[in-house]
């Protein structure tokens, strides 16, 4: 599938990727070529080579429209997979010397383990985000904390999901598909549920990491 793919039509894909899980919307031509130091009509046409291979979808009339289709989306985690991060991942984390109660005292134990997201989430696809932004207060996640995710394109009603509403906006909230629509549920009596018949999950939250 992705042998067609040159290093610079992968590296775009990848581009668009990240800047979109970053930044909550689809980048621009124009925002892409500057961040690859290219010109807007190279950047156009490995675009509209990639959309041809079935990579990339657009909507004509939108300016952030750029999106990954499951094609690419698969590409890039299949690659994400087979790359090698062994040695990096056997020299970080945090020492995990034993276990503490919360309640009635037991003895701690030492241990050589090491604790790392990769031992408490050994799942493939797995990132973190940044939360900004109250909705989800009442379900104990605050501005600042990191929610750690699996990549997925699909959900069941309840899931804690990161979808793009509309081709544009990225939220973290529960999702709910209902007769006509989706509904994705915020955890805050001031905030409104959003409703919509297009989105698309990006991925379903599975862990949370907080600083005090």
């Amino acid at each position: 599938m992705g042998k067609a793919l040159t290093p610079k039509k992968i590296e775009l894909l990848q581009l668009i990727s990240e800047f979109t899980l970053n930044q909550h919307y689809s980048p621009t031509i124009q925002e892409l070529a500057a961040l690859l130091k290219k010109s807007k009509t190279t950047v156009f046409e490995h675009c509209a080579a990639l959309q041809k291979s079935g990579f990339l979808s657009t909507s004509r009339g939108k300016a952030r429209s750029l999106k990954l289709t499951q094609q690419a989306n698969d590409f890039l985690s299949q690659r994400e997979s087979t790359a090698s991060f062994d040695i990096a991942q056997e020299n970080t984390g945090l020492p995990m010397l034993g276990n503490v109660a919360a309640g009635v005292p037991v003895e701690a134990f030492q241990r050589s383990e090491k604790l790392t997201l990769e031992s408490e989430f050994p799942a493939k696809d797995i990132f973190a985000l940044q939360v900004s932004g109250e909705s989800m207060i009442e379900e104990n996640i605050h501005p600042g904390d990191y929610v750690i995710c699996k990549k997925a394109s699909a959900a069941k009603n309840g899931d804690l999901v990161i979808a793009i509403v509309d081709d544009t906006e990225t939220t973290l909230k529960r999702f709910f598909k209902e007769k006509t629509h989706i509904r994705l549920q915020p955890a805050n009596s001031e905030y409104s549920p959003i409703i919509t018949t297009n989105c698309q999950i990006q991925a379903q939250v599975i862990g949370l990491i907080r600083k005090y």
